[in-house]
């Protein structure tokens, strides 16, 4: 329990007392042996201390095993989950760059627009002018003012769309932004998790 390095610390631990126990055990084996050929009494005490010395091995061998085998499983998992987390840094990145081009080419199309108002609105007033005074310049007045309007619609559904589209790659950014704070949080969990191991 506790840091990354301290579960290696203790995996260490445990394979340094595996160690032990094996030489512990081919000892005990060889003096057993003995004490049988010379009909020594302390065979049987040595066969029991035998027996508890490969049951302690075997136990110390799968503690060991076990703990790093899930280390290795949650240092997979952390990669794993890593990953997911830079492919949505990426797509966030990716969407604030196109949200920043579209925010500034709505922003354009605004200012084309509102010029185009101002347009309409004097060529409206020049036409009046010109019909009121009997200018000959009222026709070409009038052609001048369908086109602003004509270019003024134009420009307003061009806006229109690009805010739509707009919209969408925001929302589409929350949604990607709430996935990378749901990816950097398992991250932060396993992490602590394979902290905890």
């Amino acid at each position: 329990e506790g840091t990354v390095e301290e579960k290696t610390t203790k995996v260490a631990s445990l394979q340094k007392e595996v160690e032990e126990l094996i030489v512990r055990v081919e000892t005990l084996e060889t003096e057993k042996s003995i004490a049988e050929l010379s009909g020594d009494e302390k065979a049987s005490e040595l066969e029991m201390a035998l027996r508890e010395a490969k049951a302690a091995l075997e136990a110390k061998a799968v503690a060991m095993e076990t703990q790093t085998e899930e280390l290795d499983a949650l240092e997979k998992e952390m990669g794993e989950q890593g990953e997911k987390l830079a492919e949505a840094e990426a797509k966030v990145t990716a969407l604030e760059g196109t949200v920043e081009e579209k925010t500034t080419k709505v922003a354009s199309l605004q200012k084309e627009v509102e010029e185009l108002i101002v347009r309409v609105e004097t060529l409206e007033t020049e036409k009046s002018i010109a019909e009121l005074s009997g200018d000959e310049k009222a026709s070409e007045l009038e052609m001048a003012l369908r086109e602003a309007k004509a270019a003024l619609e134009a420009k307003a559904v061009a806006m229109e769309t690009q805010t739509e589209e707009l919209d969408a790659l925001e929302k589409e950014m929350g949604e990607q932004g709430e996935k990378l704070a749901e990816a950097e949080a398992k991250v932060t969990a396993l992490e602590g998790t394979v902290e905890e191991k």
